[in-house]
């Protein structure tokens, strides 16, 4: 690899890196001096400055371990896709976390308005009982409140927070039992039983699914696993795969179909309740 081109990638990259920083720091100054709505528009500028500071180093580092150009462009689109997919993984476990703990919460609040309590103090004692991270978005939207944000105002910006097909449900019902005037506590009792019953159809899919799932991860590692067998049988005989151009075109087609199969098995098996 030419030293001019090490030194050319090595400036773009170091040119990234740098309006990253600069971008972070403008976001994060914005951030300080803005409305919570634009608060959060800047704090998500500043992750996404924060992921191109991050991939950037990731690049430069993978290029100074190894001292190969060709690792470092390896590194790229794995720096740039990894931190996504496991925020993306982290959210997903969060929202579950919130749909498991709701309907709990939803019958505590039910058997509160029951009892004779308005809805704020009903939902203050929900808040104490219920795990994070639902506790913590319950406590954000019972601030809203004392600050005298209207009850449909704060349930629309915690839908906002938390994108959950039940929570728009529950926030449905409460808004359509505030207008009509109907027993708030038999709409959120009712809730919570059609929760309780789609967590119990959704395990049996899950159950019944997940020999197809298996399935098709196996299916997709054998022809790795073999690749590798094969390797250390004999070296020789898998010598053209990896270095003539015909070896490298059949390990593209290999990998174009084993990711089809694999999205495609994930497809079948994946059942929206």
């Amino acid at each position: 690899m030419s030293p001019l081109v090490v030194a050319g990638a090595a400036f773009v990259a170091l040119c990234g890196a740098g309006a990253a920083g600069i971008r972070l720091a403008r976001s994060r100054r914005r951030a300080s001096q803005a409305k919570p709505r634009a608060r959060r528009v800047a704090d998500t500028a500043g992750l996404h400055a924060q992921v191109l500071l991050v991939t950037a180093g990731a690049v430069l580092a993978a290029y100074f371990v190894s001292g190969s150009f060709n690792v470092a462009l390896f590194a790229l689109p794995l720096a740039l896709v990894l931190p996504r997919q496991l925020k993306n993984r982290r959210d997903r476990e969060r929202l579950k976390k919130i749909d498991e703990c709701l309907p709990d919460a939803l019958l505590m609040m039910s058997g509160a308005l029951r009892a004779g309590v308005s809805f704020p103090v009903a939902l203050a004692g929900v808040i104490d009982d219920t795990p994070a991270p639902l506790s913590q978005e319950l406590d954000m939207l019972m601030r809203e409140l004392r600050l005298g944000v209207d009850l449909d105002d704060a349930l629309k910006n915690m839908a906002e927070r938390v994108p959950s097909q039940d929570f728009a449900m529950v926030s449905a019902g409460i808004s359509i039992a505030r207008e009509v005037g109907g027993n708030l506590a038999e709409s959120l009792e009712a809730a919570a039983n059609i929760m309780q019953e789609k967590r119990q159809m959704e395990g049996r899919i899950l159950a019944l699914t997940s020999q197809g799932k298996m399935q098709g991860i196996v299916m997709t590692c054998l022809p790795l696993f073999l690749i590798v067998v094969l390797q250390f049988i004999d070296p020789q005989a898998m010598e053209p795969l990896f270095t003539s151009p015909i070896g490298w075109g059949t390990l593209c087609v290999v990998a174009v179909m084993e990711t089809l199969g694999y999205a495609s098995i994930r497809k079948i098996t994946r059942i929206d309740v």
